[in-house]
Parts: C-alpha cells; sequence; structure tokens
C-alpha cells in the first residue's frame, strides 16, 4: 500500500483482519453504491466497526479504494505469475486465449469490485497508479508471449497489437459478469471468438 495513502500499515494478526474486514466492506460498499455515493460511515456500518477503526489505517475515502485497487493488483499479479509459468507459449491461438483470459474472467466474476475499478471508463481511478500499474504489467507479459510467437515482428507494432486486445477485453469484460448465468459461456466465447480473428492474421501473416 502507498505510503501517501495508508494511515498506519497494520503490524499484528489483529489489525490484519481488520484491514481486510475493511476491505471487504468496501468493496461491497462499491459496488453496491458506486464510488460517487459510497462513504467512509457506510463502509463502517456494512462492516460492524466504528469509523474511527477505519481511520486509524485509512485517512479517508480516496485513501481506501486505492487501498482496495493494490489489492487487487497484488492478486492479480499473483494469478498471472501461475499463468504465465504454467502456459506454453508455442500452444495453439485458440489454447492460448483460453489459458489467459478465462481465469480473468472467473476473478471478475468473483470480484465485483474489481470490474468497478479497473474496467469501467468512469472509474474515479483510472489513471490512478495501481490501476495503470496492473494493465501495463498484464500488457508486458502477454507481449513476452507474443515474442515468442512472432520473433520477427517489429517491437512497437507487437505491442500494438496487444495494447488493443488487452483495452478490447477490458471493456467487454463486464458483458460477462452483467449477463445472464444462461448466457454468460456464449459471451465468453464471442469475445474470444473476436481476439482470434483479430490476432490470427498476425501471427500468420
Amino acid at each position: 500500500m502507498s505510503d501517501n495513502f495508508v494511515r498506519r500499515v497494520p503490524q499484528g494478526e489483529r489489525g490484519r483482519k481488520r484491514v481486510a474486514l475493511i476491505l471487504e466492506a468496501a468493496e461491497q460498499e462499491l459496488v453496491e453504491s458506486g464510488y460517487d455515493h459510497m462513504t467512509t460511515n457506510a463502509v463502517a456500518a456494512r462492516a460492524g466497526i466504528s469509523i474511527g477503526s477505519i481511520y486509524q489505517f485509512y485517512p479517508n475515502k480516496d485513501a481506501l479504494v486505492t487501498a482496495l485497487a493494490e489489492a487487487y493488483h497484488a492478486e492479480i499479479r499473483g494469478l498471472y505469475d501461475r499463468l504465465f509459468a504454467e502456459m506454453n507459449p508455442r500452444a495453439p491461438l485458440p489454447e492460448l486465449i483460453d489459458h489467459l483470459v478465462d481465469p480473468l474472467v472467473a476473478y471478475n466474476v468473483a470480484k465485483p469490485g474489481f470490474e468497478s475499478l479497473f474496467c469501467s471508463t468512469l472509474s474515479p481511478l483510472k489513471q490512478m497508479a495501481a490501476v495503470d500499474a496492473l494493465r501495463a504489467e498484464i500488457i508486458d507479459r502477454t507481449v513476452q508471449v507474443f515474442a515468442a510467437l512472432c520473433p520477427d515482428m517489429d517491437d512497437s507494432r507487437r505491442r500494438s497489437y496487444i495494447v488493443i486486445a488487452v483495452h478490447a477485453v477490458e471493456a467487454l469484460l463486464p458483458l460477462v459478469s452483467t449477463a445472464k448465468p444462461e448466457e454468460r459461456a456464449f459471451v465468453l466465447s464471442e469475445i474470444k471468438r473476436m481476439l482470434q480473428v483479430y490476432l490470427q492474421p498476425v501471427l500468420s501473416p
């Protein structure tokens, strides 16, 4: 967590549990009320703690939501550490897309607050460091995969393709999480088909 936003970093187990409780309540409040209507008082009430308990760690709403964004960043980094370690860069493109997109979609469905911060074009944190760093890291690591698939391509052109693909998935992820359960698989398959249609000519010019 950034020292500019956190008033006190928890040291003991009790403090860490309290912070986890606060962030869980903040996520629920963010999803249900939206950033503009979210308040630290509402978060405290949802968590069943005093407002003073929140202010021990986070001086204001921006600090609280920034900490939530950084928590998502850490979780996604761990997820992609595993995915990139396990993937076969020489696998067929549909398999690579499944390997990278499916876990991100599953995380997005399980963590609706992540979508509010990372995917929404209206997010007040769109330009904050934690969100930008998360996107940049996904792009950088995906570029590395494509370097193995199309080593003769100009580096800047290869990066441009990946930036477009990542932003497209980011924009479309909310369609998956908001789809009815019986329609979710179809929506996801169409997103992946779009990626394949866009990227296959790049890999096989």
